[in-house]
């Protein structure tokens, strides 16, 4: 299995049914990050950190279930909500190379390879499922998107 980040695809792809699904991808940093592909065919890094959040503001605080003594009760409900995620920036990474991205979507398995150069998308390809037409490979010339015939 393994760590991985996530990309989340702003840039349009074939397959309206995952457009706003949060893919996997181990061709990054696999630190549990978060990227964007922008719909202008950048890739932002979604820099967060972690804080703890204070006892008197989680969930279950002064509740019945906080003071339950069980090795699951701890776990359970003094644990949840404890940590919260605070935006830091967006920050462009300039990426030059390929990266990959996959999902499963309902017993569907999604997978697309995206090509950048000098941090800009230069072409989309569909790896699964596979094209049924040639019109799902997309290129971008001279900043317009470009059906591959």
């Amino acid at each position: 299995m393994g760590m991985f980040d996530y990309i989340t695809c702003e840039y349009p792809l074939p397959h309206k049914e995952v457009q706003d699904t949060r893919f996997q991808t181990k061709h990054l940093a696999c630190r549990s990050n978060n990227y964007t592909i922008t719909k202008e065919g950048r890739l932002i890094w979604n820099k967060v950190r972690h804080e703890e959040v204070p006892e008197k503001e989680r969930p279950y605080y002064g509740k019945p279930e906080w003071d339950k003594k069980s090795w699951w009760g701890f776990f359970r409900y003094r644990l949840e909500g404890s940590m919260k995620t605070v935006h830091i920036a967006d920050i462009d990474i300039h990426e030059h190379g390929s990266i990959r991205f996959y999902m499963d979507v309902k017993a569907t398995w999604y997978e697309y390879k995206a090509i950048f150069e000098d941090g800009q998308l230069v072409k989309l390809i569909t790896i699964s499922p596979k094209p049924t037409t040639e019109k799902d490979e997309v290129s971008i010339v001279d900043d317009e998107i470009v059906l591959n015939n």
